[in-house]
């Protein structure tokens, strides 16, 4: 199963008829975390840009802010895709600032609610911070790679992609044994699939890029 609107997809872990063997705690999501809050931050920066929403880009700044993104140069595809891929370029992660200048910008004029942005951003640097692990990549027009992830038994997993406009993302999760875990169908540029393993073990992602043009990603984890 799989939700789904123009700003957001989100992958729902899979509930197989026989979960002996899947590395999958049936009917456990994980909570909300880093990863979730910057696809979040992501897709409703889209829709605050596309409905010239101050509002909107306020709360996905909110949701960004405070999070740490760590690069993991240890996570790249494996194996490495067979056809020529476009060199990667660094997308726009949402970060908070950029959210920030952005939802001043949509209320220019609307002194009421300049003042609430910058009163949120004031009180939002004294959160604890959140870390997130980020690896960058690229992948050409109907390519596709895979990220091998090591994950612990009974601990939330948060995979999640940010990628160019218009590159059609998909997400595949599958457990060491090619269990199906967590699929989340094509976006725009972006994709989410959150849940808990059963068990420590590795973990396979599959990112294919369904649309027309070639383009950069970030793949995302905590």
């Amino acid at each position: 199963m799989a939700k789904k609107d123009q700003y957001l997809t989100t992958g729902v872990a899979e509930e197989p008829a026989t979960t002996a063997a899947v590395n999958l705690l049936p009917g456990k999501n994980a909570a909300p975390g880093a990863v979730q809050r910057l696809v979040l931050a992501h897709a409703l920066r889209a829709k605050a840009v596309a409905r010239r929403d101050a509002l909107t880009a306020l709360a996905a700044a909110r949701l960004a802010q405070g999070i740490v993104l760590n690069a993991a140069p240890d996570l790249v595809p494996n194996p490495a895709p067979p056809q020529p891929a476009p060199a990667p370029q660094a997308s726009a992660i949402p970060l908070p600032e950029a959210i920030f200048d952005l939802a001043r910008d949509l209320a220019a004029g609307d002194d009421l609610l300049l003042e609430m942005i910058e009163r949120e951003e004031s009180q939002g640097r004294s959160a604890p911070p959140e870390t997130a692990n980020r690896a960058l990549s690229s992948l050409a027009p109907g390519q596709s790679e895979t990220w091998r992830i090591a994950l612990f038994g009974s601990d939330p997993a948060e995979i999640g992609l940010i990628g160019e406009s218009a590159l059609g993302l998909t997400l595949e999760v599958t457990d060491d044994s090619q269990h199906p875990v967590c699929r989340a169908p094509a976006a725009f540029d972006q994709a989410l699939c959150a849940f808990v393993p059963a068990r420590n073990g590795f973990f396979n992602a599959t990112v294919t890029n369904t649309g027309a043009m070639a383009g950069s990603y970030w793949l995302l984890t905590n």
